[in-house]
């Protein structure tokens, strides 16, 4: 009876606490190098269109690993064991994607150094 409950409940501590960590973390990196004077530009150089690029590659493995998950799990095992084939297809499609669009983008980037690519100005 406890378990139903301690169980989520750790869960959503962990979590939690774990995203606090890694933003005060980084807070307190970027305090640092303000405090010494270093130009923190050239440390944090993000770029949206990078973000955005890696979420689609995300959205489209963990989509095409659902649907597959869905059609192939009932053929390849019987009873409840379908829904951990379905969870497991899309986790596996979804890094999967992730690794092609990290390639993706550094063939990109190569292309942009050679001039062959031309960005367009905001």
């Amino acid at each position: 009876m406890a378990e139903d409950i301690l169980i989520p409940l750790f869960f959503f501590v962990f979590t939690f606490l774990s995203i606090f960590i890694y933003v005060n973390s980084g807070h307190r990196e970027r305090m640092a190098l303000i405090e010494r004077g270093v130009d923190t530009n050239k440390f944090y150089k993000r770029s949206v269109k990078n973000h955005l690029f890696k979420f689609g590659f995300l959205l489209i493995g963990s989509g095409l690993g659902l649907l597959l998950g869905m059609i192939f799990a009932p053929w390849l095992v019987y009873g409840d064991f379908q829904i951990g084939v379905i969870i497991s297809s899309t986790l596996f499609f979804g890094g999967a994607f992730i690794i092609i669009g990290y390639f993706v983008e550094i063939k990109l980037e190569k292309k942009k150094i050679e001039g062959k690519i031309v960005e367009l100005e905001d």
